[in-house]
């Protein structure tokens, strides 16, 4: 504090004695840019000696720098204040991959859909969807696009009330869509009959953490969360070469640019 008050009270005095017509050593001042005061004033050499116990390196102010002079000061003040920071700390945090896992976050119900969409041009027949979340987590959304994609001829609803919903597509395939959340046991499940179903088309699954003893080994589990209106977080889980093969797929249409 004591060393910017000196340099206050010493650039007051600068600038009256230019006022005058001589600079802060009793000479004559010339014409100098805004940022140019005289070099040698005590002025200037109080500043120097601030800024140069804090920015090692940094260049001084010279005759005929003027605005440049001073950018070079603030950028070199900016530098060190960057490298102070280790690069952990600036990089924005991103989701981490590998072949088994993914997160991606939906910023519509449209968006949704269209990362369902491409994920349903590759089911195949015996495939397994786990859809984990709360209710308007997005399940529901993600199953149309993934209909769509499979080439359902029906619209999607859900099946909370009737269990199973059953999609057709032009070459008599099939495209399960069961809802577990109201399955009270576990032979009430077994009724089901998943081996069947599996046997004539893929299965999508809500609230498979319900009937988890009976999901294949082999799936592909998506958990949904909601995060605001419409947007929500969708994190993949594969298990089996079948379903790395699947993410991957869904990777391609959330990061690949297609």
């Amino acid at each position: 504090m004591a060393s910017w008050m000196r340099i206050r009270r010493a650039t007051v005095s600068y600038q009256e004695k230019r006022s005058e017509g001589q600079d802060s050593d009793g000479e004559r001042s010339v014409s100098r840019g805004p940022f140019e005061p005289q070099v040698g004033s005590y002025a200037t050499k109080l500043l120097r000696g601030y800024y140069g116990a804090r920015t090692k390196g940094t260049r001084r102010l010279e005759p005929g720098m003027g605005c440049q002079a001073n950018q070079v000061n603030q950028n070199s003040v900016k530098h060190k204040v960057w490298g102070r920071i280790h690069p952990p700390d600036i990089i924005p945090a991103m989701p981490i991959l590998n072949a088994h896992t993914m997160d991606f976050f939906s910023r519509s119900p449209e968006q949704t859909r269209r990362l369902g969409t491409r994920l349903g041009e590759a089911l195949q027949a015996g495939d397994v969807i786990c859809l984990q979340g709360d209710l308007g987590a997005g399940k529901t959304t993600f199953v149309q696009g993934v209909a769509l994609g499979w080439g359902s001829l029906d619209s999607v609803s859900s099946p909370t009330f009737i269990l199973v919903n059953v999609y057709r597509r032009g070459d008599e395939a099939r495209l399960f869509h069961m809802d577990a959340y109201r399955l009270d046991s576990m032979p009430e499940a077994e009724e089901l009959d998943l081996d069947s179903m599996l046997a004539r088309g893929a299965l999508l699954i809500e609230w498979p953490e319900r009937i988890d003893g009976l999901v294949p080994d082999g799936r592909l589990w998506i958990h949904f969360e909601h995060i605001d209106e419409e947007e929500r977080e969708m994190k993949f889980k594969s298990d089996g070469k079948r379903y790395d093969d699947l993410l991957e797929v869904v990777r391609q249409a959330a990061y690949g640019g297609d």
